[in-house]
């Protein structure tokens, strides 16, 4: 993760009891996985402000889908200053 320091929230997974949301760098692949409990996006951005804590090094930009449970990305902005973008829908 020191090399881009791009994150890529690729999406958030929903189980019967718990959600994960995984955060994946572009270049070298490395994934981070956070734990939820619910699909509530002011514990999403919670999670993943919780995962980005654990990482230093330069953290520049955060891709999100279109999702809901992203919609809170700016508490995200402000606890890092991170960039963040949401994907092209149906780009993939």
């Amino acid at each position: 993760m020191r090399g881009s320091g791009l994150e890529t929230g690729r999406e958030t997974l929903y189980g019967q009891n718990v959600s994960l949301v995984t955060l994946v760098e572009r270049t070298s692949r490395f994934t981070l996985c956070g734990r939820t409990q619910t699909k509530c996006k002011d514990e999403v951005a919670s999670v993943i402000n919780g995962i980005f804590d654990t990482i230093t090094g330069r953290k520049e930009t955060l891709i999100l889908d279109n999702g809901s449970d992203f919609s809170t990305h700016t508490k995200i902005n402000k606890h890092h200053s991170i960039d963040v973008f949401f994907a092209k829908p149906y780009a993939s």
